[in-house]
Formats: structure tokens, C-alpha cells, sequence
């Protein structure tokens, strides 16, 4: 992981004295440029829930339990919270896409929906929208693309 992208995905949400306001969240281009160059930040997405529920079907697919298993006690191993997201992502993934009643709310899906808001979750606690279909799909997409790139 690129610490300078690192740095700058955290200083667009965190300081020392904890969240910085949602209104206040600002990258300068250059910076939010090099993040993204790097795979740490993105642009902003629309997706329907369509979409969203297809993609989350393909991540399911393409992965086995013993690699999501293995990126975990690897994530364990090697103190890397990101990795160790997979896991409940995967799970989540499964649960959400065989309940029949989920409310649309846990799928997280819209207009212009900060990725980078996630990504910078992932990284620093491991995620925390554990329920949100938008965020389960980037934590294990961004697994998929680990353990089969």
C-alpha cells in the first residue's frame, strides 16, 4: 500500500482529534489524483441496486471460503485490518443476497456514493458498514482483486 495515498485518503477524513466533518472532507486534485492513480481513492459512483446485487452475485462466485479464510489469518498474521474485512464481507455478501426481506437501506446503493469514505473505513478499522451493500461489495472486491491478481 502507497503510504503517501495512504496519507493523503486519511487526512481527507481523520485528524489527530478524530473525524473531520462530513462538510469538510476536501483533497486537493493533485493529491486526490495520486490516490487514485495508486488505488486508494475514487471517484465518486451511482450504481442501482441492480447493479449492486449483480456484482455482489459475480464477488461470490469468483472467490472460494479457503482463500477468504486464508486472507484473514493472513490479515491476523500480518496486522493488515484491510484483509482481515473479507471475511464478514464475504459472509455478508451471502446473507444479503439470500434474505428476502432486506429493506433497501441495507444495500447502500445511490447517486454519487463516496467510495472513499469506505475505503479509508477499510483500512483504518477493518470497515465498519458491515451491513451496507455498497461497502460489503468494495471490501470484497478489493479481496477478490488481492488474492486472484
Amino acid at each position: 500500500m502507497d503510504k503517501k495515498a495512504k496519507d493523503i485518503l486519511f487526512k481527507t477524513y481523520w485528524t489527530s482529534a478524530g473525524w473531520i466533518s462530513g462538510g469538510n472532507w476536501k483533497t486537493e486534485k493533485a493529491d486526490l489524483e495520486y490516490a487514485k492513480e495508486k488505488g486508494l481513492m475514487f471517484d465518486p459512483l451511482t450504481i442501482s441496486k441492480s447493479e449492486l446485487v449483480t456484482r455482489l452475485e459475480e464477488i461470490v462466485k469468483s472467490i472460494s471460503f479457503k482463500k477468504i479464510t486464508d486472507a484473514f489469518l493472513c490479515g491476523l498474521t500480518n496486522k493488515r485490518l484491510d484483509w482481515r474485512s473479507g471475511l464478514a464481507s464475504y459472509a455478508n455478501a451471502n446473507r444479503l443476497l439470500k434474505e428476502e426481506n432486506s429493506i433497501d437501506y441495507h444495500y447502500g446503493y445511490g447517486v454519487n456514493e463516496d467510495l472513499n469514505v469506505l475505503n479509508f473505513e477499510r483500512i483504518k478499522w477493518g470497515g465498519v458498514r458491515h451491513w451496507n451493500g455498497l461497502a460489503i461489495q468494495k471490501r470484497a472486491r478489493r479481496l477478490v482483486n488481492c488474492v486472484t491478481g
